[in-house]
């Protein structure tokens, strides 16, 4: 039987309490791991890292991000075949169809975001009036954005996820939506 443990800063490491949690073969009801029961003693060591990390990882350029994930993609596909039996074996469904459909998928996942990384555009809608809506999409937390302020616009901070509508010169409003900035320009060329 396997004993699989968390993964926690370079390091394989059991759950702080010590238990453990049987795992079983949904296909034939033997148990074929056991799992470390974590709980919240087991969030702190891992946050933390994960928390040192996230700088370093945001400031990475995206076509080095995209590369660590196509590197990951090779990976399963080099490993197809083990990881559709340990798919078959922990879900229970058939083989084949593991080796079909969900690690291919998996993969497939992986290169579409490596190659989203390095793509990225935004758009532009003339009105019926005499201005243009753009859309800037960029992606928070990873560096990867580029904002452009007209120059008589004084500095300021939208909060997290807010979407901001300007009007040049000087009217703003606020709405809701993650990661978008729409700027609706006035005689302005986008």
């Amino acid at each position: 039987m396997q004993q699989l443990a968390n993964y926690i800063d370079g390091e394989l490491i059991t759950a702080a309490s010590g238990n453990w949690l049987d795992d079983f073969e949904p296909a034939t009801g033997r148990r074929y791991a056991a799992l470390p029961d974590s709980d919240h003693a087991d969030v702190e060591p891992a946050s933390g890292p994960a928390k040192r990390a996230f700088p370093v990882w945001s400031a990475t350029p995206a076509e080095e991000r995209s590369r660590w994930l196509l590197k990951l993609a090779a990976l399963l596909e080099r490993d197809l075949e083990k990881l559709a039996r340990a798919e078959s074996i922990d879900s229970g469904k058939p083989l084949a169809l593991a080796r079909r459909v969900d690690i291919p998928r998996a993969i497939s996942n992986l290169r579409l975001f490596a190659a989203a990384a390095t793509q990225f555009a935004s758009d532009s809608h003339a009105m019926e009036s005499p201005a243009i809506n753009c859309t800037l999409r960029w992606r928070r937390g990873q560096g990867d954005f580029l904002h452009r302020r007209h120059p008589d616009r004084r500095r300021h901070r939208e909060p997290r996820g807010a979407e901001v509508q300007e009007t040049f010169p000087g009217t703003r409003r606020k709405k809701r939506h993650a990661g978008v900035r729409r700027l609706r320009l006035r005689n302005h060329r986008c």
